[in-house]
């Protein structure tokens, strides 16, 4: 048994879906498959019941992953304390890096934290969607980047919203739509439309809702906005994505979309971390992030 099969059971039994766990870990279905099936093979066990109605965790499976996600913690744990035997650090603080936006604001952020922390290891990591607020609430990250709405029913969570975004259509530069100054749903009748599914953006899962419920489109569901992003890079369809994902979607036509609630964005710790470290880290956040507010949000 190895930690890649922990990591990949651990997924699998949060989507319940071979498919959305494949797509979230970045390997193929057939892969993950096989990898599953090692496992329960070795441990003797059926982890996961597959049925006709779907995939559901065993018995075995709820305590198996139940347990392994606290091993998965402590050594993590661990290999932390072990980098910093030889003195060189004297804390650890765990950030879950945004999706999509911002990375050349946080980085330099990031090198002004190193400066007056330089005792500090920083342990980036990237975690798609949903799965960085489960790490977070698991405690296995300290600051995550997310959306404000999915964190009101977090117990124990600070949260400060460090941008608002409009929702925008994003299309192809050489698609007609590009000549558009304002887009109302009715004109996006008959276009292929790549909607965010499960997105954890309550106001984009409206949004979308309301378009596909309203005018007859063509829907093509996609697990997350890189996969809308690969699409568009070759002039087809249309999404829509809140102004904040600018960074990743440059070189497209960003037109203003009829829905008007906007989308907050937090960084958010848990409230009983009181470290100094961590509200300087946010305040470097709220205070350079802040600063573009005058601006257009899509001009990032």
């Amino acid at each position: 048994m190895t930690f890649r099969q922990i990591e990949y059971a651990l997924e699998l039994s949060k989507t319940l879906s071979f498919s959305k766990a494949a797509e979230a870990l970045y390997i193929s279905q057939p892969a993950l498959s096989r990898q599953i099936q090692n496992l329960e093979q070795e441990l003797g066990v059926t982890l996961f019941e597959r049925t006709r109605q779907g995939l559901l965790l065993t018995k075995a499976g709820a305590l198996f992953c139940q347990d392994m996600r606290l091993v998965c913690s402590r050594a993590n744990e661990t290999i932390s304390r072990v980098r910093n035997c030889n003195g060189v650090y004297s804390d650890t603080l765990r950030i879950g890096l945004p999706d999509h936006f911002r990375k050349k604001e946080l980085a330099d952020n990031i090198k002004a934290f190193m400066k007056k922390y330089p005792e500090i290891l920083l342990d980036i990591q990237c975690i798609k969607g949903s799965g960085r607020l489960d790490a977070f609430l698991r405690r296995e990250l300290d600051v995550i980047f997310f959306p404000t709405r999915a964190l009101e029913k977090a117990s124990g969570v600070t949260t400060e919203v460090c941008r608002r975004s409009h929702i925008y259509c994003v299309v192809d530069s050489e698609n007609p739509l590009a000549e558009k100054k304002y887009l109302h749903s009715e004109e996006l009748a008959g276009q292929r439309v790549f909607i965010h599914a499960n997105t954890p953006i309550a106001e984009l899962a409206r949004a979308q809702e309301r378009l596909i419920s309203t005018v007859p489109v063509n829907v093509q569901p996609c697990g997350n906005l890189d996969v809308a992003l690969f699409w568009l890079s070759l002039g087809e369809g249309v999404a829509l994505v809140p102004g904040f994902c600018y960074s990743s979607f440059q070189g497209f036509a960003w037109i203003p979309y009829d829905f008007k609630q906007t989308v907050d964005y937090s960084i958010a710790c848990h409230k009983d971390d009181t470290r100094e470290a961590v509200r300087f880290l946010t305040g470097l956040v709220l205070d350079s992030w802040n600063r573009l507010e005058a601006q257009p949000d899509v001009i990032v």
